[in-house]
């Protein structure tokens, strides 16, 4: 910018000076001209601008700030005549011409010229004709040490164009009024690869060749400008042929020149090379749509390509099938090798599932170990087949980490093009038939057929997922709360903390309809926080109270996901020692099944809460009868009888014999026995003959919200 408007104002000008002002950092520049109109040495010291204004008359100081203040508020330039007393003792009349120059909105520099009005008036009169500029001017000139004095500020400020114009990367080309090249500075020549003594003179478009994309001619540019018009831009993308016949991709525009009076002397080019812009936006590009881990698309690349593979098909009468897939045993390796052996194995996956597609097959990443996959004019038999292949292909593979060896299996749904109304629908049924295949065992391929039974549970437990995640957003997952019941009296009421959802019209979700599709679907963990947020925090708050009531435990329920999960104990442990909270206060229930299939992270979450003093009930006993011989490693503090072997007691020979063996098995470890599920006083009889010590049911108490399931005087 500051080359062009030096060498626009030096062509126009004589006896003048430049000046710049860098108004972040309040630095004033002038040139050697403006040093010599203020009476000073051109070599002379930089001002600051309290210096530079001090020469001003007391008249027309106040007109020079009043301009310069309006032009940085409102960018409107200024055109004074004012006076200068020079530091020679000369008082000079002056043309002060400036104005704001603006980057990105904001005004970054202020920058103009003065022209020495008597000086310029001598030289009229001197040479009895119109203002002369250059070498023309300074011959004419009688006083030799005036004459002198300018011409070296001339020569100052061509070298400062030459020098600024030179040092740019921005190729600039001028042309005369005519259209021919007058000059072009080494980074124009350098990006053309042609030389200024070769295109000095001729017609700008002999020489400037412009190409739309394609390589498609552009209409010159620059007759506009020479026919009056304004500043031209290049349409985007343009591309400059090249000294031997490359096509470089450039932006830049075209600028008239004018003189003091206005009238059109040539135009300026100024253009810069974006081959290495227009490289990183296609690599940015690239990676918005592609996964970097395995190099695939991503989920937002794969829907738009489904979504025009879809409307082809439609056209052409083809069909198209999606397969989701989903990677079986992927957490065993990810939690057992860590993330680093996952990644790899999801490389490996791809790998074997990039080296069976066919022409026109598009496979992407969808998600942690998902996977996505388009095939066209696939028929539904046809694409079932495809699945199968890609199953017992992945099946055969073994991943091997730290001497161990992995069998990963794929479970895989597919959906057709067939009764969808766009590619987000088609891409909800194959992931719907993909769980339903993950119900059924894993390892294998499942249709989307809406009449399925297990499509429509599934389905089902779909439709939950962002009920229960508005749920925890909004803060209704709420408590509610089942006492247990000492069957020999003399102790202090203990509960059970049941978790419930709460409609936005008030209606309460009972856990059975949506825990099911929280378990299948990892939203347990964000439950379960909840809930040890919300009870530590009661019991907190009962804590604190000047009487603390008459009150047992708590007994908190955690899912087999949440036990196995170190992220999850670590939560745990922390919100303990964030709450105080006293180990007699709390208890923690895990399944029998979770114990079971979570041997180890079971037995390692227990030795955790040991540690700190904490107890451990196995729920829901009895279920996984093997699991007796498991007692002694778990090291549980007490048993839950499940209710499926109390709710008939009486009338179960069979159900009698379990129960009486936990009890005595449970007697013999010191465990705490605790019947659920009893409902009548016959139950209740038989369960205090059989050795049961502990009980809860509806016989005792209907679960109800905490806050008024706890004794009185605690918290709510």
């Amino acid at each position: 910018m500051y080359g062009e408007l030096t060498l626009s104002v030096l062509e126009r000008s004589a006896c003048m000076g430049l000046w710049t002002y860098d108004v972040a950092n309040r630095r004033l520049w002038w040139s050697a001209g403006t040093f010599l109109i203020h009476g000073l040495p051109a070599d002379a010291a930089q001002p600051d601008s309290q210096q530079a204004l001090a020469y001003y008359t007391s008249d027309s100081r106040p007109l020079l700030e009043a301009a310069y203040q309006e032009g940085l508020n409102t960018g409107k330039p200024w055109d004074l005549e004012l006076f200068i007393d020079g530091a020679d003792g000369r008082r000079r009349k002056v043309r002060a011409v400036g104005g704001a120059v603006y980057r990105d909105g904001a005004v970054v520099e202020v920058a103009g010229s003065l022209v020495d009005v008597d000086a310029r008036q001598e030289v009229q009169v001197a040479l009895g004709s119109a203002p002369a500029a250059g070498a023309d001017f300074i011959s004419h000139f009688g006083d030799f040490a005036v004459r002198r004095r300018f011409a070296d500020a001339l020569f100052a400020e061509q070298e400062l164009a030459q020098v600024a114009l030179a040092a740019v990367s921005d190729g600039v080309v001028r042309t005369d009024v005519n259209g021919r090249i007058v000059y072009c500075n080494d980074a124009a020549q350098s990006l053309s690869g042609l030389t200024a003594a070769r295109v000095r003179g001729w017609r700008f478009d002999d020489v400037i060749k412009l190409y739309a994309e394609y390589a498609t001619p552009l209409p010159s540019p620059l007759q506009p400008v020479l026919d009056g018009g304004g500043t031209v831009l290049l349409p985007s993308p343009a591309q400059l042929s090249t000294a031997n016949g490359e096509l470089r991709p450039i932006e830049g525009s075209i600028t008239p020149v004018q003189d003091h009076a206005g009238t059109l002397i040539g135009c300026i080019f100024v253009f810069r090379d974006v081959t290495q812009t227009q490289a990183l936006a296609r690599q940015l590009l690239h990676q918005s749509n592609h996964d970097p881990l395995t190099g695939l698309p991503n989920r937002g690349n794969f829907e738009s390509e489904l979504a025009e593979r879809l409307a082809r098909a439609r056209n052409r009468t083809h069909s198209c099938a999606v397969l989701y897939m989903d990677l079986d045993r992927f957490k065993l390796v990810n939690d057992t090798c860590g993330h680093q052996e996952g990644d790899r194995l999801l490389q490996l996956v791809t790998n074997e599932l990039s080296g069976r597609l066919r022409p026109g097959d598009l496979l992407a990443r969808l998600g942690d170990d998902e996977f996505g996959l388009i095939l066209e004019n696939c028929p539904p038999e046809r694409a079932l087949q495809r699945a199968g292949a890609l199953i017992e292909a992945v099946d055969r593979t073994r991943f091997r980490s730290g001497g161990r060896s992995f069998q990963i299996g794929l479970s895989v749904g597919v959906a057709t093009d067939s009764a969808v109304e766009d590619a987000r629908q088609l891409l909800v049924q194959a992931d719907t038939a993909c769980h339903v295949a993950k119900r059924l065992g894993g390892n294998r391929a499942q249709f989307y057929r809406a009449s399925d039974l297990e499509v429509s549970r599934t389905r089902s437990d779909m439709d939950w997922v962002p009920r229960i995640e508005q749920a925890l957003d909004e803060n209704r997952i709420g408590l509610y709360a089942q006492r247990i019941v000492p069957l020999n009296g003399g102790h202090a009421p203990c509960y059970e903390v049941l978790v419930r959802l709460n409609e936005t019209d008030g209606t309460v979700v009972a856990p059975n309809l949506f825990l099911p599709a929280a378990q299948r679907f990892g939203l347990m963990d964000k439950i379960e926080r909840s809930v040890v947020r919300q009870a530590l925090d009661k019991l907190d708050r009962m804590q604190r109270q000047p009487v603390v009531p008459d009150f047992g435990y708590l007994s908190i329920n955690l899912s087999g996901t949440s036990v196995s999960d170190p992220g999850f104990t670590g939560f745990l442990l922390r919100e303990l020692e964030r709450h105080r909270t006293p180990p007699e206060r709390v208890r923690f229930e895990i399944t029998e099944t979770a114990a079971l299939s979570e041997t180890e992270a079971a037995r390692d979450f227990i030795a955790s809460m040991h540690r700190l003093g904490y107890k451990i009930l196995l729920d829901d006993f009895g279920t996984g009868f093997t699991s007796f011989g498991y007692l002694k490693s778990l090291r549980a503090n007490g048993l839950k009888v499940d209710q499926s072997f109390t709710s008939n007691l009486t009338g179960d020979v069979i159900n009698q014999a379990i129960v009486e063996s936990i009890c005595k098995i449970g007697s013999r470890l010191g465990l705490e026995i605790i019947a659920e599920g009893v409902e009548d006083q016959v139950t209740l009889e038989a369960l205090r003959s059989l050795g049961v010590r502990h009980a809860q049911g509806w016989l005792f108490h209907r679960a109800e919200p905490m806050e008024r399931a706890l004794p009185p005087g605690a918290p709510g």
